[in-house]
């Protein structure tokens, strides 16, 4: 079975860049896609991803906002933080609240490999 993943970014390159470096790596993922924190949650009550990767900086809700909402829709999904911008103090708070890790941008294609196989 595969597993669903869900890129949450409100820059369209960046979600279409980590969209096309998952689907590169094998056929073992769906890929979802939101532009918005308030629109990954809706989709996250049909589709129940696996793996949410979301972007920290978005207007509307940000990431740590949108990381908790969806903790609380689903405790077990895998939240892995995507940002070039956000604070220490952000990135550990989410980290302590149960995100599984952090992806910096810029990234490479084995930067998220590698963190797919971490978790």
């Amino acid at each position: 079975m595969k597993k669903k993943l869900l890129i949450i970014d409100d820059e369209t390159a960046i979600r279409e860049l980590l969209a096309s470096m998952l689907l590169s790596m094998s056929g073992l993922y769906d890929i979802y896609k939101a532009e918005s924190g308030e629109k990954a949650i809706a989709l996250a009550r049909t589709v129940v991803p696996d793996c949410v990767f979301t972007d920290m900086q978005m207007s509307g809700l940000d990431g740590l906002e949108t990381f908790r909402e969806l903790k609380k829709l689903n405790p077990c999904i895998k939240v892995v933080l995507v940002t070039g911008f956000a604070s220490q103090d952000r990135i550990d708070a989410a980290l302590q609240e149960g995100a599984v890790d952090c992806l910096m941008k810029p990234f490479t294609i084995a930067d998220v490999k590698a963190v797919l196989e971490k978790h």
